[in-house]
């Protein structure tokens, strides 16, 4: 495998943090709708300096109900379950045996429900308000 090339079955789009000449509200709406038109998220979690770090992008997934394939991150632990709320991987041929079972037709809905529901359930703004009118 490694050297080769292969023309992925599935569609994708890679996103950055570059300058897109938009105003902030207009750059977040237009990374939302990209964001929520997608059946997936790929989400990289390792630094520059070997560390990880959960990103926005984690929750911004789960909360629009797309399926979250992320890099091994730790701390993500804390908040979701692996296999259960997100997809995870930890290297290269892990991440290959996901995109097989994508292209192969499994669609991982009950990860994508899931980790959706979990999300609403614990995390969204919601959840949060409950959580803190209990000390009210």
């Amino acid at each position: 495998m490694a050297g080769a090339r292969f023309d992925p079955p599935l569609p994708f789009e890679i996103t950055g943090q570059g300058d897109d000449g938009l105003s902030a509200r207009d750059s977040l709406a237009v990374y939302v709708d990209r964001l929520a038109g997608s059946y997936a998220a790929l989400s990289f979690m390792m630094r520059k300096d070997g560390r990880t770090a959960i990103v926005g992008r984690s929750f911004d997934s789960l909360r629009l109900g797309q399926l979250l394939v992320q890099e091994y991150c730790e701390d993500m632990h804390h908040f979701m379950q692996p296999g259960v709320h997100y997809l995870e991987f930890q290297d290269i041929h892990e991440l290959r045996d996901i995109y097989d079972r994508l292209v192969g037709g499994d669609d991982f809905a009950d990860v994508r429900r899931d980790g959706m529901v979990y999300f609403e359930t614990h995390y969204s703004d919601d959840a949060i308000l409950r959580h803190l009118a209990t000390y009210v």
